[in-house]
Formats: C-alpha cells, sequence, structure tokens
C-alpha cells in the first residue's frame, strides 16, 4: 500500500499551516511556500522511507529454528567447479587468513553508516525546522531592529532565504530610513517592533 506523503504532509503539519494553505492541487499545493516546504519534507521522507522499505524486508525473511534470520546463499551440491580444489584449508599455505584487502579497522560498519545517515537527517530535519520557525516569527511586513555592525538598524522583512541547506535562518528585508536591501540572520534581530 503506498501512502501519498502529501497526506502525510498534511496530517502531521509540522509547520503548523491553516487549512487554506494545505489545499493541495494536482502537482502538490496550491500555496507555492507550503509547495516548497513540501519538497523539503519529502526529500526527508524519501531518506527515511528507503531506510523503512530495508526494515520492511528484513522483517519478512524467513527464521530457522533458533529464530534467527539466516544469509541467503546458494551453494551447489555435489561435485565441485573443474577449476576448484575439494577440501582446501585456510590454516596451511594461506596462513589461516582468507585472500582479501579488507581490514576491520578500515572499513564502516553498516550501524556507523545507519549512525552518521540517521544524523544527516537529523541535521536537515533541524535546518528545514530552523526556516519554518523563522518563517512564522519574523514574517514578510513585520518590522524589526537588529543589529548591524554595532549600529541599530530598523529593517521591514521582505522574504526569508529559502536555501535552507546553505544559509538557514537568513531574512532578506529593506532598511526602512533608506530602503536598501538587507541580508541578515535571525540571530541580528534585537527587537521586534511591529
Amino acid at each position: 500500500m503506498n501512502t501519498d506523503p502529501r497526506d502525510v504532509f498534511v496530517s502531521l503539519n509540522p509547520l503548523g499551516l491553516g487549512e487554506r494553505e494545505l489545499k493541495k492541487d494536482k502537482t502538490g499545493f496550491a500555496d507555492m511556500r507550503t509547495h516548497n516546504d513540501y519538497l523539503v519534507f519529502l526529500a526527508g521522507y524519501k531518506a527515511g522511507t528507503v531506510d523503512g522499505e530495508e526494515r520492511e524486508y528484513q522483517r519478512h525473511r524467513p527464521m530457522n529454528a533458533e529464530g534467527c534470520k539466516p544469509e541467503i546463499s546458494i551453494m551447489l551440491s555435489g561435485t565441485p567447479c573443474v577449476g576448484a580444489v575439494g577440501g582446501r584449508d585456510l590454516n596451511k599455505a594461506e596462513g589461516g587468513t582468507p585472500d582479501s584487502n579488507i581490514y576491520p579497522g578500515s572499513s564502516p560498519t553498516s550501524k556507523a553508516l545507519c549512525a552518521a545517515k540517521a544524523a544527516d537527517n537529523e541535521l536537515l530535519m533541524a535546518q528545514v525546522g530552523l526556516l519554518a520557525a523563522v518563517r512564522r516569527i519574523y514574517p514578510n511586513g513585520s518590522r524589526l531592529m537588529i543589529n548591524a555592525g554595532g549600529n541599530k538598524i530598523e529593517v521591514e522583512v521582505t522574504g526569508h532565504c529559502a536555501a535552507w541547506w546553505s544559509r538557514p535562518g537568513y531574512i532578506y528585508g529593506k532598511n526602512c530610513k533608506t530602503d536598501k536591501p538587507r541580508t541578515f540572520h535571525h540571530s541580528a534581530v534585537l527587537e521586534v517592533l511591529q
């Protein structure tokens, strides 16, 4: 059963959006800002679903009498292949080690790879969460007092940087006195004026 990720996005509503903003159309969401947020959510959802499908596959593997899930390997019975030597023992000529160049200290384990993937997903979701929080706290049109090089400047918010992957938390605004555009980080905000 396939679940539409848009339905998951609507049911979770991670940004606390209203019913008007969550209205769907044939390609995504009618509201462009919601559609962009949905695409970010979709990237994280797909990354999590790949792991979920692997877990689902592992769950349906057959178990043996000991309750273990045996590895699937096809072994032919009968005589060995023409080039193979029957009854080889690694303990004689090879010194007890198989012919491989894989050293335990140099190859990452699947547990370490999963931990790295999970940390990457957490970072992605934190960046998306920061973008959503900054949009919610400092909406377009709000007036802010910011610190710019030791000076206090009054700006009006004109937009938010959608580049959550490289510049999370950046706000576009214009200086209220000079009408010059400014880009600043949310941490530069000293006070919300309106």
